[in-house]
């Protein structure tokens, strides 16, 4: 079962729950109507039946009102698991792609800059390979936590996937660019501490902005991972 086809049967649930409530409120206004013309009349044996009545659809609607509500927190956390990296807690490629959209959007009407990053980790594969997937797993949590402490809070830092981070921001000029882009190389070759040990690191960080390098998403980041490549080759760093 995909992550979509939950959030599917979470939302068929959500609208079962919202029908229920309705037919529910609907009796109850139908209940409350005839209590009141009982009321008008003898038959008290009657009268008793259907406050009873009344008060049962009450509890019924109660816990419906109660299962929705469940079923919303649920419904929300699936959303956020199936768009947030399970490793790092960064927006993940699903996410980036919206969010990246939207600041595109941003910046189109506003008349604005914007800069996309692809930061890529210099050796990480040697990383895995010599201290194992835990220790590799932990640098890249460290990663996360140094690229997110190095930009502001209206800033966007995902993980695309493996070792491959994309940041992307709203700028005032292209020089703003070349300094996120440096910023973010810097955060990443200190000392970073992994739970038992500290670890140099390096990345490969390239940029595009728009509107001169392109105006759609997938331009874009083709255009920051292009850079990101020619960076690494005049470092001489092996592409892993």
């Amino acid at each position: 079962m995909t992550a979509t086809d939950g959030l599917d049967a979470e939302q068929q649930r959500l609208v079962a729950l919202r029908q229920e409530i309705a037919a529910a409120e609907a009796t109850l206004l139908s209940l409350q109507a005839a209590i009141q013309s009982a009321q008008a009349e003898p038959g008290q044996e009657a009268m008793h039946g259907m406050a009873a009545e009344n008060q049962r659809l009450t509890a019924a609607n109660l816990v419906a009102h109660q299962e929705t509500a469940t079923a919303y927190a649920a419904l929300e956390k699936a959303v956020h698991a199936s768009r947030t990296d399970a490793l790092t807690g960064l927006l993940n490629r699903l996410a980036l792609w919206d969010r990246l959209e939207h600041d595109l959007d941003l910046a189109r009407r506003h008349g604005s800059m914007l800069v996309v990053c692809f930061v890529d980790i210099d050796g990480f594969k040697h990383v895995n390979d010599t201290l194992g997937h835990a220790i590799g797993d932990q640098l890249l949590q460290a990663i996360a936590r140094a690229l997110v402490g190095a930009v502001r809070a209206s800033d966007t830092v995902c993980r695309l996937g493996g070792d491959e981070f994309v940041v992307f921001a709203q700028i005032s000029s292209h020089e703003d660019g070349i300094q996120l882009a440096g910023k973010l190389a810097d955060a990443i070759c200190r000392p970073l501490q992994l739970e038992q040990r500290q670890l140099m690191a390096s990345a490969s960080v390239g940029f595009s902005m728009f509107p001169e390098d392109g105006d759609t998403v997938s331009t874009l980041l083709s255009k920051a991972d292009e850079a990101m490549y020619r960076i690494k080759k005049a470092r001489d760093v092996p592409p892993v």
